[in-house]
């Protein structure tokens, strides 16, 4: 029972990652590019273990203004600066569900979570 409940949770981190992947690949090709400003740097964590997300601004095609958290905060300080220009991807069906358009914020959880799920796998495989 315990065999297959790794087995399982193994393979729903790879389809997770595989899946979140997919999503933002599609983002990629479809997805309407603009530049935003980074109004706000956002704080989460316990005083000693600090994230800092990065909060963007931007106007959509239609001229709504959307503003939004990055996805991938960083430790110990803020990798982006109130004021600075970023390079944003969004949907036109859901343009708050906007991202700032790098590696780190587009690829880095849906990689992550789906190498973790590939590598426990196989090593669940290969010595189970």
């Amino acid at each position: 029972m315990q065999r297959l409940f790794i087995l399982m949770f193994c393979l729903a981190c790879t389809i997770v990652g595989v899946v979140w992947g997919f999503n933002r690949w599609k983002l990629r090709r479809n997805g309407v590019r603009t530049m935003g400003t980074v109004v706000d740097i956002s704080v989460s964590g316990i005083t000693t273990e600090k994230a800092f997300y990065p909060v963007v601004e931007f106007k959509t095609d239609t001229g709504n203004k959307i503003r939004f958290r990055g996805t991938t905060g960083t430790a110990y300080s803020p990798s982006y600066q109130q004021g600075q220009l970023v390079k944003v991807i969004y949907s036109q069906q859901e343009p708050w569900n906007a991202k700032i358009d790098n590696f780190e914020q587009l690829w880095l959880g849906p990689v992550s979570i789906g190498l973790f799920g590939l590598i426990a796998l196989g090593a669940f495989l290969s010595f189970g």
